[in-house]
């Protein structure tokens, strides 16, 4: 009983020791010591006690803490994400050149404007015909872009979700592979014949 002891606290030390060299490392889990009463042994009419044992050592996880964190690593991500998609959007939609969805709505407004002014003028109505034609292309133009960039998130999405389906399995596989009797994942060599 005293040796199993002497052991247990050999074991329990290095734990401290572990957990106090180790105090300032990031990221490093403390981590603590299990007990369990060890087996009894009958002595005639006697049960004797042959001390406790280590059940395990395990690492001390505040679960609430470590769940906002996965939690706020997912909404950075999203957050990244998500910048980015607006960056993309607005450089489509916001461009200020010439040829921007902008200035073809302002041509288009004021070629209207002078057809109300000059109702009469054949060229005026077709210049507002002109840039008519020209804002229904920017618009084509630029719902193209969009939806281009819409089918590339979407691919973005389609091949994250077959890695996050691949590890499942990776994981899968492995967990069937523990779960399986030791015999079984390590099986005795053929003796030689």
């Amino acid at each position: 009983m005293a040796g199993n002891s002497l052991q247990v606290n050999e074991i329990a030390l290095q734990v401290v020791g572990q957990n106090i060299s180790n105090a300032n490392t990031p990221g490093y889990l403390r981590e603590q010591i299990q007990l369990k009463p060890g087996p009894t042994q009958q002595l005639g009419g006697l049960l004797l006690g042959t001390g406790v044992q280590v059940a395990s050592i395990t690492q001390v996880v505040d679960k609430f803490l470590q769940q906002r964190l996965q939690n706020a690593v997912s909404d950075k991500a999203g957050s990244v994400t998500l910048q980015q998609t607006y960056s993309q959007l607005e450089s489509i939609l916001g461009s200020l050149d010439a040829t921007s969805l902008n200035a073809s709505m302002t041509s288009f407004f004021n070629s209207i404007s002078q057809i109300m002014n000059q109702p009469e003028d054949k060229s005026v109505r077709d210049q507002a015909v002109q840039q008519g034609v020209s804002l229904a292309q920017n618009v084509n133009s630029t719902a193209g872009r969009v939806e281009t960039l819409r089918k590339d998130l979407n691919d973005q999405v389609f091949t994250m979700s077959d890695n996050i389906n691949s590890l499942v399995e990776d994981i899968r596989g492995l967990n069937v592979k523990i779960s399986e009797p030791r015999a079984a994942r390590f099986p005795k060599a053929m003796p030689l014949v």
